[in-house]
């Protein structure tokens, strides 16, 4: 089934789970304002002019948390049956405005590259082989008329921290081992994600965080991803 994101009150949608219209809206501009925040910092003196809708099309959380139920008929996620979905998205739906298709969490694995940023797993999406990320991919999509995100936990992979690897244009030069930060409990909800365990937090007050956070900004946006999301209830540095 396809998640979608009404363009009207809060209800059920027949294709997906329930949604609220201005709570995405609200999310996908804080978050993509924040994230520009962290690669570019003077975008903040210009004026924000807010979208007249939301941003509307699919997620893909329902389909890959349906595949948790031991009877489940639902195909693994993967590139083959996201290209299906987008495909029928844009055949169906792209006339009505729904024109962005999400990747979820879980796309990268333990996947990461030279600097701890995660990249696809090649098992499920092959087109990133050679280095080219979700490029292929994004640029199949955009020929079809829609826009590709990705979904991604804030922090890095511990394996990335485990492997002292080089911030991108950390100025002093600095490893991810120094940047990640140390959880003071389990209830420190600006640390890590309080619900997944999997990635670790960083340091806000170490200037490598920003430099990590903006590389990673930067990669996406040479994939070509329209929208990277990351929670809003998980901490960021630099966005206040």
């Amino acid at each position: 089934s396809l998640s979608l994101f009404p363009a009207g009150s809060p209800r059920r949608s027949p294709l997906g789970r329930a949604q609220t219209a201005e709570m995405k809206m609200v999310s996908w501009v804080a978050l993509w304002t924040g994230l520009v925040a962290l690669s570019k910092p003077q975008a903040l003196e210009a004026k924000l002019v807010l979208p007249t809708i939301p941003p509307r099309g699919m997620n893909s959380f329902d389909i890959q948390y349906a595949r948790r139920s031991p009877n489940s008929t639902v195909p693994v996620w993967n590139e083959t049956e996201f290209r299906k979905l987008a495909a029928a998205l844009a055949s169906q739906l792209l006339p009505v405005g729904y024109d962005t298709i999400v990747i979820d969490g879980g796309w990268a694995g333990d996947t990461i590259d030279e600097h701890g940023r995660p990249t696809p797993d090649l098992t499920n999406w092959p087109s990133a082989a050679g280095g080219k990320g979700f490029k292929p991919l994004a640029d199949w999509t955009h020929a079809l008329g829609l826009k590709l995100g990705v979904w991604t936990l804030r922090g890095v992979l511990p394996a990335a921290v485990q492997a002292k690897l080089p911030v991108l244009g950390a100025d002093p030069p600095a490893t991810l081992d120094e940047v990640a930060q140390v959880c003071s409990s389990n209830h420190d909800r600006w640390c890590t994600c309080t619900w997944d365990k999997s990635g670790a937090g960083l340091d806000p007050a170490h200037p490598a965080a920003q430099s990590f956070y903006t590389s990673l900004v930067d990669l996406y946006a040479s994939w070509g991803v329209s929208s990277p999301l990351r929670p809003l209830r998980l901490h960021a540095p630099a966005t206040s």
